[in-house]
């Protein structure tokens, strides 16, 4: 089993273990583990996901182009230096996508929050999400 990659900071703000879970489409959820090393007060973060996927995966019919689907979203605050496993449900289009095809490359998790400072942060990492095997 490969090691897990390092977790990805910027200023006050922790993204760490993305992954898929759930065995079927309408239970999958993206887990992430988030943090605010912020020194003052708490982080207000948005944890937003979105992928590149061709249109007929979401329509059907159509001209095959690409478009971009958030695949979820999640708001929350967190209090300074603690760090918090975050599970989010798919949206509509995003369990639509995973119940056809088990994985989706080039997704983009970002991260973005600000402290009671008002010091705005981001972290922005791709990944390649695989869905759990079904029983």
């Amino acid at each position: 089993m490969p090691a897990a990659p390092p977790a990805t900071t910027k200023g006050s703000l922790v993204l760490n273990r993305i992954k898929l879970t759930g065995k079927k489409p309408r239970a999958l959820r993206l887990q992430s583990r988030v943090g605010c090393d912020s020194s003052s007060g708490s982080c207000r973060v948005t944890l937003v996901v979105k992928g590149r996927v061709g249109a007929r995966l979401l329509a059907g019919a159509g001209k095959p182009r690409k478009r971009t689907v958030t695949l979820a979203r999640k708001r929350l605050t967190l209090a300074a230096g603690s760090q918090r496993t975050l599970r989010v449900p798919l949206t509509k289009p995003g369990r639509k996508i995973f119940k056809k095809t088990r994985r989706l490359r080039g997704v983009t998790v970002v991260l973005r929050g600000n402290d009671d400072a008002g010091k705005l942060d981001t972290v922005k990492r791709t990944v390649r999400l695989t869905a759990p095997a079904r029983r």
